[in-house]
This record gives C-alpha cells, sequence and structure tokens, in this order.
C-alpha cells in the first residue's frame, strides 16, 4: 500500500442496529465498508456483524489480478484465469494475521537503532489520519 491516499477519496459506509445500545448510551455498529482507489487498484474492507458474529473481508482489484481476503486468515487469488488459494499456516495467532506481530518486531528494531527511514514514518502518519478520517466518518453515521 501506499501513503497517498486523500481522505476524501475513500467512502466510508457504516450500519447501525439501533434495538441495541451499548453502556454508552450510542447505538452498536453492526457494519463498517470501506472502498478506496489507489493507482492501478481498487480497494474494499468490510465488517460485518449483523448475524452474530465479526465477518472482516478485504479484496484488492488490480488489472489481471485480484485477491480476497475473509477475516485475514486466508484468501483467494485469481490471475491469468487461474484460481489459487492464500492461506496462513495452521495456528498462526491472530494478532500475526493481522500484521501485530511484524508492527511489534518493527518497533522493537526502531528503538534497538534509534532510527527509522522517513518512508515509515510518513506511511505511519499518513495511515493514521486515514484511520481518524474513517473514524470521524463513522460516528457521522
Amino acid at each position: 500500500m501506499y501513503a497517498d491516499v486523500k481522505p476524501e477519496d475513500v467512502q466510508v459506509n457504516v450500519q447501525f442496529e439501533s434495538t441495541h445500545e451499548k453502556a454508552s448510551g450510542l447505538p452498536r455498529m453492526t457494519r463498517l465498508d470501506v472502498q478506496w482507489q489507489q493507482r492501478n487498484g481498487l480497494f474494499q474492507a468490510s465488517m460485518n456483524r449483523l448475524h452474530g458474529i465479526t465477518s472482516e473481508t478485504v479484496s484488492a482489484q488490480y488489472h489481471n489480478r485480484s485477491y480476497r481476503f475473509d477475516s485475514m486468515t486466508e484468501g483467494v487469488c485469481w490471475q491469468a484465469n487461474q484460481e489459487q488459494r492464500v492461506k496462513l499456516p495452521d495456528w498462526t495467532p491472530m494478532l500475526a494475521s493481522k500484521g501485530f506481530h511484524a508492527m511489534a518486531a518493527h518497533w522493537l528494531e526502531v528503538v534497538s537503532t534509534g532510527q527509522q527511514a522517513q518512508y515509515y514514518t510518513d506511511r505511519n502518519m499518513h495511515t493514521h489520519l486515514l484511520a481518524e478520517h474513517v473514524l470521524n466518518r463513522a460516528l457521522k453515521g
């Protein structure tokens, strides 16, 4: 992923369940969909709790290649009229499957060396900006 998506180019759709309120008195979010186009790809992410469990789907569409991942544990790659299953090894911890182990390892490396490439700082700041934008759009409903 590149750190050049503008917040105004991100489409956010949110669904709330009005019959169940959290302790805060706010309705519970039951679905969040985020979509954006970046360079030669179209990206979509969805978190759905409408049917009682949390279902996460991420897809990336490129010219002549597409990916779809379900709950970040397995997925499919379609390319050149071929379908290939993409799957993490059995017993992969959930935090590893969502990238947290890699983030922690990178953070420890930065702490031990005392430096980080500017690219990573720019990417991280941009990611936080986009996350804040998605959160603000979700809260507006």
